[in-house]
């Protein structure tokens, strides 16, 4: 199928779909509901919407369904605007919601560089804008409290080195830890940590380790 064809499709379903996400229906109804709207998504791009919530390998990870319940309700509609915003040949990335959702454990077990803030504070106000509806500042306020902690668009160095590179790697876990396709829909549980791929807690660690050794051969 053509691109324009794949683009007429998505544009002609995407808002209902968007809508029953937005209601955190279960990710495996709205991927059998694209099915039926014959919306031609690729094997990854379905991998990639009915996969796992990739959290830290963390102590402070344990009971974020619960502390942020908001941040895992907005997963579907994350992942299905993602999947509707790609273009043919673009890099494939985990949505802002998701890469918070990983940064966030870290936050708490030591300090970060500067970039790795800016990264997380970015994706952190990000998705508070766009999912965290239960809080009790409107966005406008939100949009205000961001800009005078500081936070500010990525630059390209962090969106080329740091964001693009964590949120590549968060998808790619996502599609590796998606269950084979099945008939049968069920709804994902996140009542335990348990039901979740756990995030690889030296993850960063090794990142900056790298970093650090390309800086010196430079």
């Amino acid at each position: 199928m053509s691109h324009d064809s794949l683009t007429a499709e998505i544009e002609r379903h995407k808002p209902m779909l968007l809508a029953l996400a937005s209601l955190n229906l279960n990710r495996e109804a709205l991927l059998t509901l694209g099915e039926f709207a014959e919306i031609p998504l690729t094997t990854e791009q379905q991998k990639y919407l009915r996969g796992p919530v990739i959290i830290a390998k963390s102590a402070w990870a344990t009971d974020m369904h619960l502390r942020l319940a908001w941040m895992f309700d907005g997963v579907a509609h994350a992942r299905l605007w993602r999947i509707f915003s790609e273009q043919p040949g673009q890099q494939a990335l985990a949505s802002e919601l998701e890469v918070a959702i990983v940064m966030q454990p870290y936050t708490i077990d030591a300090p970060m560089t500067t970039e790795w803030t800016n990264v997380f504070m970015w994706a952190a106000s990000q998705a508070s804008l766009a999912y965290q509806t239960n809080s009790r500042h409107s966005g406008e306020a939100r949009i205000q409290a961001f800009a005078e902690m500081g936070v500010k668009p990525l630059t390209r160095y962090e969106e080329q080195e740091y964001y693009n590179r964590l949120a590549s790697d968060i998808r790619r876990s996502v599609v590796k830890h998606a269950p084979k396709i099945e008939k049968a829909v069920k709804r994902p549980n996140y009542k335990s940590a348990e039901n979740e791929s756990a995030f690889d807690a030296t993850y960063l660690e090794q990142i900056f380790a790298q970093l650090d050794s390309r800086k010196r051969r430079d």
